[in-house]
């Protein structure tokens, strides 16, 4: 079984991390993808710059507004352009909703415009996932860009490297919530 998956991407005057990103994504290996970047009204032209870095990919590009009809397999990248800033959590439902009203999708992955993956990372995540009925959610090893060999955060939550020991903070106070 090779399920499909949306990467969400949110995008605010990022157009190059977000092709770096890109570019990493087209590393993945194991799994279909196709990718959702939502634009919080970027002022840097970043819309064309991304259509323009498909185009030379050979990627198919759609762009779309919010509510908007899902085409499944329309296009490798959908992008669509909320058309204001409407911040982190609005910008990123725009792209969640887009994917999951795609009958074919089966899993969505949201993403950082600044995230570089490792070409087995989604194809360990949708292996995690799938293997428990009861998993509604996998977060991912975070590693610092400049030094890889540094672990910023595991499954979403910070690692205490003295400890050896993960756990999320909420208002100051640490739980052991992730898995």
């Amino acid at each position: 079984m090779n399920p499909l998956v949306n990467i969400v991407i949110l995008n605010w005057n990022g157009a190059v991390d977000t092709i770096e990103c890109l570019e990493s994504l087209r590393k993945l290996q194991g799994v279909s993808y196709r990718i959702t970047i939502c634009d919080n009204a970027s002022t840097d032209n970043s819309l064309s710059i991304i259509a323009r870095w498909a185009e030379q990919q050979q990627m198919t590009c759609r762009l779309v507004k919010p509510g908007d009809e899902p085409k499944a397999a329309c296009a490798d990248i959908t992008l669509i352009d909320n058309g204001a800033n409407l911040g982190f959590a609005a910008g990123n439902n725009t792209g969640i909703q887009y994917a999951l009203a795609q009958v074919d999708v089966e899993y969505v992955w949201l993403l950082n415009n600044d995230t570089v993956v490792e070409s087995d990372t989604l194809e360990n995540l949708v292996r995690r996932a799938a293997s428990d009925a009861n998993i509604g959610i996998c977060g991912s090893l975070i590693k610092f860009y400049d030094d890889r060999s540094i672990i910023q955060a595991v499954g979403g939550c910070r690692f205490n490297t003295f400890k050896a020991w993960r756990g999320v903070n909420f208002h100051n106070h640490w739980a052991t919530a992730c898995s």
